[in-house]
């Protein structure tokens, strides 16, 4: 719809205004349906690990004692089998 003279006709003046009030119209109703106050500015997302959230039920109910982990242990068989396949692959790298 473009117009070949400099301003803008007074119809197409009546036609924006329509469309820039309806605009407003929807985008107040959308902040009703999100619960967001309709004069809050729209903040674009922020990138990144979102914050953690915490729930209303974890923060009432006591938290538990983590019980202490055991620690581990490897055979000794089970080490040297670790060690010879990392040796065979530093080798095939240093054959390459």
């Amino acid at each position: 719809m473009a117009n070949t003279s400099s301003k803008p006709s007074v119809e197409a003046l009546k036609q924006a205004l329509a469309i820039a009030e309806k605009i407003q119209r929807l985008e107040t109703d959308l902040a009703a349906i999100l619960g967001e106050s309709s004069d809050a500015p729209v903040v674009a997302k922020r990138r990144g690990r979102p914050a953690k959230v915490v729930l209303e039920v974890e923060e009432k109910a006591p938290k538990a004692k983590k019980a202490a982990r055991k620690k581990r242990v490897m055979s000794e068989e089970g080490r040297q089998r670790i060690i010879e396949a990392q040796k065979k692959r530093w080798a095939g790298k240093k054959r390459s």
